[in-house]
């Protein structure tokens, strides 16, 4: 009877699990652009019951990728600050090849940055606005990662500005 049973749960977690990534929706700049119109329908009061849901799904996952995004931004600083501290200490110390491990690995997580930083006071409609602009203007991009498009639009709207050192 166990063995049935177990069976049994094998196979629906099987079924369940089966989907392929072709199944899966995409989340890229046409999914982004249809989901910032169906909000912007809704806000001017025009929108249907499949607005609302593309509406609702887009905003929520925006303000997801937005908080997501500041949340990186305070934790990658305060491990920069970490390895840049442990660079000056390293060196200080006379251990040249560990100073510079600390240095390099503190050169990439610049990259890893993040390259915007949303003003306290900016609305959602403002947000979306900016967004709905970058895509309109950059309709050759609508094929990339939403996220992608996104980081993209923010960083040209509201840059960040790091304090990033210079290890010497």
């Amino acid at each position: 009877m166990k063995t049935i049973r177990a069976i049994a749960v094998l196979m629906l977690a099987f079924l369940c699990c089966s989907a392929t990534a072709a199944d899966l929706p995409k989340i890229d700049g046409v999914w982004l652009k249809d989901g910032i119109d169906a909000y912007d329908r809704l806000v001017g009061q025009r929108g249907t019951d499949d607005d609302m849901t593309k509406g609702i799904l887009m905003s929520g996952w925006l303000r997801g990728v937005i908080a997501a995004e500041q949340y990186s931004s305070s934790d990658l600083m305060f491990r920069m600050m970490l390895f840049a501290n442990a660079y000056r200490a390293l060196k200080q110390k006379g251990d040249e090849k560990n100073a510079e491990i600390a240095r390099n690995i503190y050169k990439d997580a610049q990259t890893y940055a993040p390259k915007f930083n949303v003003p306290a006071g900016v609305t959602m409609d403002q947000i979306t606005a900016i967004i709905l602009k970058y895509l309109t203007n950059h309709p050759e991009k609508w094929q990339y990662s939403a996220v992608m498009l996104t980081n993209e639009a923010l960083a040209e709207a509201f840059p960040q500005q790091l304090p990033i050192q210079e290890l010497k």
